[in-house]
């Protein structure tokens, strides 16, 4: 029996955005954000911000009774120290997404406590820096990061 038939896998995006934010409301001190969001939250009480939003689920036919699934969340990372300079917001929002990458990537399987693997393997596939627009118009210095989570998931008689 492999390890992926002996653990369960994740295979819906509210089991991610759950991991997802668990794991960056532990770090939060160590990112120095203040605020982790769950979904598109439009009020951000809180700069430095994080916010877990799920995205597109894709499946494909892997093997008998086995879809292989690509799970699409992203992490808005909104740094907004208006009264520093452009330059100075734009590489601390650099070195927060850096920090933020660096968790993820040392959890690719995404491990529960007892250490099994959540997922076969995930990874940042984009970091897209920009000034954000908020609702009521209000720009923040941000990045959108994209992480992927590949798992699969058991169908019909098994």
């Amino acid at each position: 029996m492999s390890v992926i038939e002996q653990t369960k896998l994740f295979s819906t995006p509210e089991e991610i955005l759950d991991y997802l934010h668990d794991l960056m409301t532990l770090n939060m001190e160590q990112f120095g954000v203040r605020f982790v969001g769950y979904g598109e939250e439009n009020l951000i009480p809180e700069y430095p911000a994080i916010l877990v939003a799920a995205g597109p689920v894709t499946r494909e036919l892997h093997a008998t009774h086995t879809f292989q699934m690509t799970l699409i969340c992203e992490l808005w990372i909104y740094h907004a120290k208006l009264s520093e300079s452009h330059h100075i917001r734009t590489r601390e929002d650099l070195i927060l997404v850096t920090a933020v990458r660096e968790v993820l990537h040392n959890n690719l399987t995404c491990p529960a406590i007892n250490g099994d693997r959540q997922v076969i393997f995930s990874f940042v596939n984009a970091e897209d820096p920009a000034i954000i627009r908020r609702p009521r118009n209000e720009a923040v210095v941000g990045t959108r990061t994209e992480w992927n989570a590949v798992t699969q998931e058991r169908f019909g008689g098994r």
